[in-house]
């Protein structure tokens, strides 16, 4: 039979497991002769058919496992590259298949400790794939080495990094030795393996995951080499957490600007569209880090560097602008030049600016064609600085005011200053079909319409009206000049928009407790001695709270709004409840200010205090909501903490101390639970017989608390143990 012939036949066996993949087990043995063949055709053939085997989704990892044990002889022969033209792609195709069946075989091998010679044939394919790796720039740029069979290599070297490596430290989840797992790492190695030993093949994935990152650190990249161990980073970062810290660092330590780009081909024109696909991978890959939070560290790193790459982008891209315009420019001017014999002098540094108009141009009216000094043909009139981040925008024009003459400054000055006067003359004529139009511009957008505020200011003008002000100042103000005018003094807000701006107050307080710069106060290191000390002399992550809180109860509530105080009071509650377990302490100052300004304000004596309404009582309004959030989410880990915050609150009643009686119904949490009332009760007496009766109304309604809870009621309370007992006997 003909090769052509041959084939056919093969691909009726391709249609048959295309049609059932069950078939993959009969054919499979039958294909693997045929693998041995020298033929080219065959060669790629066989590759391909196992790629589709090993990739399909309908097999469970089992019968892949059973497979892959036949295929590890014809992909050893497969991997070696023939001198026939296009053999490569073979060579790829078979790498590719070998980084599906590593972990099935490694799987195979843990579970199977007497496998010396399967072991021995995947090590020596692994070694042979790996000599094949070659991460150098210029090599894979100048066809030397093929970038298919290096991106393939990359692969496989991700999936040897994976399985060599732990996924997790806990042993509680890494006993299961189920092969139908997706997830294959050194957690499968039963202790003792006469074949593997983990502390050896895992520091042979570091060391592949190194030699991996190394393309970060080369002075000469090539873009599609970065953007392939991307892709092969990022299942890293999500399956092994561990070598997080590692990956992210070689990232962002990357810096495009300082690399030299190895074109595709020689003499490309292309090297900086390769730099922004380098660019966006990063950004893609980062930003999906910050979205699914797999690096909580470093989330403030990744926004600085992918704002580091922004910024250099958008300055490249300026500089790039400024020369074509400066070059155009010079090419414009040249000719004048010569014409006029003016010297060279003088058109390096002129007095004049190119467009010296007095009177603004025709058209829609706007703060560009006000200031605008240069010619209407350049190509910066057309340019929309909005574009330029803030310091980029200052740093040019602090530049260019430090080189333009003092004569080109005062004559530019004076332009404006002309052009503004003949807009308002020009505009008067126009203002009583516009009187009463609003000044209503904004200063941060270049293109704002000056139609509103030239009319505003001279009807102002015209009718010397300043809302409200004695006559007097109404005949001063009809004598100002046409280039004065008066703002309307701001409406009186809404009660829906006082409320969102002491929402943004309450807000803007807790944004400063990040601030690192201590502000002390003139006076700071007397008025932290005695007991009247002041509450704020410096700043610091905490203060923040002493004012929100205090605004709460000693300011907005003493000036009767009750809606202010609820406003303050949700906000410090909403922050505090997000992460109540770091923010005990503002919870503890917070609502201390509410139980002083409550119950403790302006009384002689602890005796004067009055008793706790828990009907009208702010504090334990608060405390209680506090209290139902943070129940649900205490955990074992939490006990000192929750222990802390009974202790430091000022005051405890029954509803509060109720609310217990969920952590010791709770058998996960029950030892939390009795652990806090046994606190309470030992040294915090007023609420001894609160927790005493919770006691009781368990011991009576729970049969799992009646140990640990009997125990504390014989101490404190044993007659009701002996009433219980009775009860039982009889």
């Amino acid at each position: 039979m003909s090769i052509e012939e041959q084939l056919e036949s093969l691909n009726k066996a391709r249609e048959l497991v295309r049609d059932d993949p069950n078939n993959y087990i009969q054919i499979i043995p039958g294909i693997v002769s045929v693998a041995q063949r020298p033929e080219t055709q065959f060669r790629q053939w066989c590759a391909n058919f196992f790629l589709e085997c090993f990739t399909c989704n309908d097999l469970d990892n089992e019968t892949k496992q059973q497979l892959a044990l036949n295929c590890l002889d014809p992909l050893g022969l497969l991997i070696q590259e023939t001198s026939e033209p296009g053999d490569w792609a073979t060579v790829k195709t078979a790498i590719s298949c070998c980084s599906c069946i590593y972990p099935l075989i490694f799987s195979y091998v843990c579970a199977n400790s007497g496998e010396a010679t399967v072991w021995a044939k995947i090590s020596d394919l692994k070694t042979k794939i790996l000599d094949k790796w070659e991460l150098d720039a210029e090599s894979v740029a100048s066809k030397k080495v093929r970038f298919g069979i290096q991106a393939a290599c990359t692969k496989f070297a991700q999936q040897v990094i994976s399985v060599q490596s732990y996924c997790s430290r806990d042993p509680r989840m890494n006993r299961s030795q189920d092969t139908n797992s997706e997830d294959v790492s050194l957690a499968l190695v039963p202790p003792g393996h006469p074949l593997i030993e983990p502390s050896t093949i895992e520091a042979q994935g570091l060391g592949l995951l190194d030699r991996m990152l190394s393309v970060f650190t080369e002075s000469h990249v090539y873009a599609p080499t970065i953007t392939c161990t991307l892709n092969a980073l990022f299942p890293l970062l999500t399956s092994r957490p561990s070598s997080v810290p590692k990956i992210l660092r070689s990232i962002l330590s990357f810096d495009t600007t300082a690399k030299t780009v190895v074109p595709q081909t020689p003499n490309s024109a292309y090297t900086d569209l390769e730099i922004k696909f380098i660019e966006r991978s990063l950004k893609l890959m980062l930003t999906h880090c910050i979205r699914k939070e797999l690096a909580p560290k470093f989330t403030a790193q990744i926004h600085r560097y992918i704002s580091n790459i922004s910024e250099a982008r958008a300055s490249q891209n300026l500089k790039k602008r400024l020369g074509e315009s400066a070059d155009q420019t010079a090419g414009d001017k040249r000719p004048k030049l010569e014409e006029t014999g003016a010297p060279a002098a003088a058109a390096a540094k002129p007095d004049m600016p190119v467009n010296s108009s007095t009177t603004v141009p025709a058209g829609p009216l706007s703060f560009s064609s006000l200031f605008n000094l240069i010619s209407s043909n350049d190509l910066l009139a057309s340019f929309d600085a909005k574009e330029l981040p803030k310091d980029i925008a200052i740093n040019i024009a602090l530049t260019s005011i430090a080189l333009a003459s003092q004569t080109l400054l005062d004559n530019s000055i004076d332009i404006i200053r002309k052009r503004y006067q003949n807009l308002l003359e020009t505009s008067q004529s126009s203002t009583v079909s516009k009187g009463g139009a609003s000044l209503d511009a904004s200063y941060d957008d270049d293109e704002d319409d000056l139609d509103a505020m030239v009319a505003a200011q001279s009807a102002q003008v015209e009718a010397g009206a300043d809302y409200g002000e004695e006559d007097d100042e109404d005949k001063e103000a009809s004598l100002l000049p046409a280039s004065s005018f008066s703002l309307a003094l701001p409406s009186k807000l809404s009660t829906d928009q006082r409320k969102v701006e002491l929402g943004r107050v309450v807000d803007r307080l807790i944004s400063y407790s990040s601030m690192s710069t201590t502000i002390l106060s003139s006076g700071a290191a007397k008025a932290n001695k005695g007991l009247n000390r002041v509450a704020v002399t410096d700043w610091n992550k905490d203060t923040w709270i002493i004012i929100a809180s205090r605004l709460a109860t000693r300011g907005a509530c003493n000036s009767g709004s009750v809606e202010a105080k609820t406003v303050i009071r949700k906000h410090i509650f909403n922050y505090v409840v997000a992460n109540f377990r770091e923010r005990l302490e503002i919870i503890i100052s917070w609502l201390t200010e509410e139980w002083f300004n409550e119950f403790g304000s302006g009384l002689a004596s602890d005796n004067d205090k009055p008793e706790a309404d828990e009907s009208n009582s702010v504090y334990y309004l608060w405390a209680s909501q506090v209290f139902d959030h943070i129940m649900p989410l205490i955990e074992a880990d939490d006990t000192k903490g929750f222990i802390r915050l009974l202790s430091d609150l000022p005051q405890l009643n029954r509803s509060l101390i109720n609310k217990m009686r969920s952590l010791c119904v709770d058998p996960l949490r029950a030892k939390i639970g009795f652990m806090a009332i046994r606190y309470l009760i030992k040294l915090k007496p007023p609420v001894k017989e609160f927790c005493l009766d919770l006691l009781e109304d368990l011991y009576k309604s729970d049969e799992d608390s009646r140990k640990v809870g009997g125990a504390i009621l014989k101490t404190y309370r044993p007659k009701f143990i002996e009433e219980q007992d009775a009860v039982k006997v009889e």
